[in-house]
């Protein structure tokens, strides 16, 4: 019968190599030399199935996740007290106390604190954010747009908020290849993008100014439809993806967007092969059906729901059918999708 305890280290390496984070939490657990391995962290988690968290919580009642990896609901008791999130991204979260702003990681508990100060006109209520999203990690960008469409951009450790130049009030907004990304509706009624390169930003400079600017020729967000229609945007297969949904009409639409210089437009498309795709309220992502958790079909849409819609469907693009998501996940209160990390 084998000594679990006195497995080369080695070879406990390699097993640590090939778990998901939840497991590798528990690695250390076992003995005193699988704990040494655990606190060397050899190697980072495999790939991790999307999380569903609830968005509300308090000091009383602890934040809870749901792992779509083993089915699992965890509680989160130290959750820094009445913190309210707006956003979700790259695993962590964006979080508003009184008048700041914070980032925070709600598995390894480490939190920065984002600049106070906003070069906007007026002073922002931040409670009134409508999406926070981050580039890569917590020591890159994090841009927030609130709900009158304005938007502004920081570097974690700066002392200031950036906002654009423009007057634009945008709809949704997005890091795609290493730019933000925000979709906004012209005065022609067209949808159109704003392009900001903000790693070319001048440090010094009040505002970002977009480095392009086009439209696509079609407007999904006509003030006859603006509020009665969801929209999403996010990255599948290296393509840009808008997904949209009329809430008083069953299924969704998603389109690719194609950009030729200055110019750009919206593909329908109807099939997402291998594809899954997560979408909800202030983060959404694509995942291959063999990197989905158990049970997840690929070609389907996993809705959370969204800003303006409590919409917790499943639907298929291939024949159009839709269902409610299954009850442990429909279940949660304000769900949204999270990917765990510790860095």
């Amino acid at each position: 019968m084998p000594i679990w305890s006195e497995l080369p280290s080695e070879l406990l390496q390699l097993v640590y190599k090939h778990l998901h984070l939840t497991d590798q939490l528990r690695f250390g657990l076992v003995c005193k030399s699988w704990l040494l391995v655990a606190n060397k962290k050899p190697y980072p988690p495999a790939p991790e199935h999307p999380w569903l968290m609830t968005k509300r919580g308090n000091h009383k009642e602890p934040y809870e996740f749901l792992s779509l990896t083993d089915n699992r609901v965890y509680k989160i008791y130290k959750f820094p007290q009445h913190e309210s999130i707006k956003g979700c991204s790259k695993g962590w979260l964006v979080t508003t106390k009184d008048l700041e702003l914070h980032l925070l990681n709600p598995i390894s508990n480490v939190q920065f604190q984002l600049p106070h100060h906003f070069q906007f006109s007026y002073v922002p209520d931040l409670c009134k954010i409508k999406k926070a999203i981050m580039l890569h990690g917590p020591d890159t960008f994090v841009a927030v747009l609130f709900c009158l469409g304005n938007l502004a951009i920081c570097k974690v450790g700066e002392q200031i908020w950036r906002n654009t130049s423009t007057s634009i009030n945008y709809d949704d907004i997005i890091f795609y290849k290493g730019k933000l990304y925000a979709t906004y509706i012209n005065h022609d009624n067209q949808a159109c993008f704003s392009v900001f390169s903000v790693y070319g930003y001048d440090r010094f400079s009040v505002s970002l100014v977009p480095e392009t600017d086009f439209c696509i020729g079609f407007a999904r967000f006509s003030l006859s439809t603006y509020l009665d229609t969801s929209t999403y945007l996010v990255e599948s297969c290296g393509d840009l993806l808008m997904v949209t949904s009329r809430h008083r009409q069953i299924g969704f639409d998603v389109f690719k967007l194609e950009v030729n210089g200055s110019q750009g437009q919206y593909i329908r498309i109807k099939d997402l092969h291998d594809q899954v795709l997560f979408l909800g309220y202030g983060y959404s992502l694509s995942l291959a059906s063999q990197n989905s958790p158990p049970g997840l079909k690929g070609n389907h849409v996993y809705c959370s729901g969204s800003y303006f819609s409590d919409c917790k469907v499943v639907f298929s693009l291939k024949d159009g059918s839709i269902k409610s998501l299954p009850p442990r996940m429909a279940n949660l209160e304000d769900p949204i999708w999270f990917t765990p990390t510790l860095t």
